[in-house]
């Protein structure tokens, strides 16, 4: 691992020539190339960087692309201004922990004219999660029928979890999680009218507040209810979504789950989807969770890829007693683990040090 010196750790790569720098990876994630010249520092195409930050989009990977030419302390001089460059055209991507960062060393060159010839700059693998506007949940809701819905994995835990009123089950609502919302609303219209009242916290991280005034624990875009009726509790999903779609990465979690607690003190468990990619706003605060929390991954799978589990979401289930699943398992027994050990998930490791795991 490189240390950069911001809030980031990188992994070195080295290649004869970086591929594909404007080009996608496959049919599900898409690239964008901020460019630089060699021996630069400038980035000359900011203005590409608007649409991978805006609406539901989620950032899996970020390389900086350099040649392996000039002294190596001035390179890592110029590498450090380029990292600093990217943190003042996009701040937030630097808070995000999932992201996974590479310094990719193009080696080979003898000659400084052959190197000016290869791409240098930062390379942003992203992927965007569909969209649904209010309109077309209304009408899939109206078309549903058991013989036109796949049973997936995220089925397999609502049938299995969400099933008492003893439950609060609580939801990020906002934009990335559109696909597993999507699949919320199916199985309560599946589920139908129930005599068992469900209690909800469903969460779009502050409605429309600018991102400069969220705040942890008090960001706001949080709607608890309890229905046994799908047409009532519809209508608070659509209201929860219209509401605001999230905005920067971080999400309201615990504020979420704390409010719904609050309207429902008699709750055993809390049922929480939650987005891998998004980090806690309100990490710090798990402590004050005292009620079980089951976590149920979503996003820790994009087409055939798999990627790791967000630390925070472990040191959640951990905290609280509760358990994680994800599309193949659930893990239980978080709650056992000791300080210093070291566990695998998914090829995954994680070292559980100073009260947290850590993703090594």
């Amino acid at each position: 691992m490189i240390n950069t010196g911001v809030n980031i750790k990188a992994d070195q790569v080295e290649m004869r020539i970086y591929e594909g720098a404007n080009s996608d990876t496959s049919t599900e994630m898409s690239k964008c190339f901020l460019k630089m010249k060699y021996g630069t520092y400038d980035i000359l195409n900011p203005e590409a960087m608007e649409h991978v930050v805006k609406g539901s989009n989620t950032i899996i990977g970020v390389d900086l692309l350099y040649t392996d030419y000039q002294n190596q302390d001035e390179q890592n001089i110029l590498n450090k201004r380029r990292i600093n460059e990217l943190y003042f055209l996009y701040p937030d991507l630097f808070k995000q922990t999932m992201v996974n960062w590479r310094f990719v060393k193009q080696v080979g060159f003898a000659d400084e004219l052959g190197a000016k010839k290869l791409p240098h700059g930062f390379v942003i693998t992203y992927h965007t999660s569909p969209s649904y506007t209010i309109s077309d949940l209304k009408t899939q809701l109206e078309k549903i029928s058991v013989h036109t819905v796949p049973d997936t994995s995220l089925f397999k835990h609502f049938r299995k979890h969400i099933n008492s009123s003893d439950d609060l089950i609580c939801v990020d609502m906002t934009g990335s999680m559109s696909p597993y919302y999507k699949q919320l609303f199916l199985w309560i219209t599946l589920k139908g009218n129930t005599k068992d009242t469900l209690k909800y916290a469903l969460f779009n991280d502050g409605d429309l507040k600018p991102d400069h005034y969220k705040k942890a624990m008090n960001t706001g875009g949080i709607y608890s209810f309890k229905s046994n009726h799908q047409d009532t509790t519809a209508k608070y999903l659509l209201t929860c979504i219209a509401g605001g779609g999230g905005g920067d990465s971080p999400e309201n979690n615990i504020e979420a789950a704390m409010n719904g607690l609050k309207k429902f003190p008699k709750t055993k468990e809390i049922i929480m989807l939650v987005d891998n990619w998004a980090d806690m706003r309100d990490y710090s605060y798990i402590g004050d969770l005292t009620k079980p929390v089951r976590v149920i991954i979503c996003g820790s799978q994009i087409g055939t890829a798999k990627y790791p589990i967000n630390p925070q979401y472990l040191d959640l289930a951990k905290r609280t007693k509760g358990s994680i699943c994800t599309i193949e398992e659930e893990l239980t027994d978080l709650s056992k683990v000791n300080e210093g050990t070291e566990i695998t998930l998914g090829g995954t490791k994680y070292l559980f040090s100073g009260g947290r795991f850590l993703r090594k």
